[in-house]
Formats: C-alpha cells, structure tokens, sequence
C-alpha cells in the first residue's frame, strides 16, 4: 500500500497558510495581505483563535476572480463616455 501522500496532489503544501505563506504563493508581500483583510477586498480566509489562515483553493479562486486583461484594463482607462459606448 502506498502511502496517502503519493495519491494527494497537494500533501508538499498544507490545506491552509498562514499570512507569509499565502503572500508567498500570490508572489505579493504578506502586508499587502493584512492591508486587503482590512478592507475586506482580499481573499476569504479564517480565523483558527487568533491566527489567520487561507486555504489554496480559496486564494487561487480570488486570484481568479481578480485577473484582467488588457481589454478590461483599456476600458476601465478610457474616459466613462467612451467605455460605456
């Protein structure tokens, strides 16, 4: 029998990370993150006491939900009369 770790794709990294962790796997600094939890525009996360802890799948379905493209950023660039037209 082999062992659980061959047959789960994700045994290298922990189910949640912690602040440092998280920041590393989004390539951005860990205060970037605790700056976005403050204004609650960051990915979901919670709370294990007084620890804050992300799961993968929540920070790669945020990193999703805020990629753009260079059509979506010309748009937002121009003025509101010529977006909305």
């Amino acid at each position: 029998m082999q062992p659980l770790a061959a047959h789960d794709p994700l045994a290298a990294e922990p189910p949640y990370l912690d602040t440092e962790a998280a920041a590393r796997r989004l390539s951005c600094k860990a205060r970037l993150l605790q700056s976005l939890r403050s204004t609650g525009s960051g990915p979901k996360y919670t709370r294990v006491g007084r620890q804050v802890r992300y799961r993968l799948d929540w920070l790669d379905a945020w990193a999703e939900a805020n990629a753009v493209t260079s059509e979506t950023e010309d748009v937002k660039r121009r003025p509101p009369s010529e977006a909305t037209a």
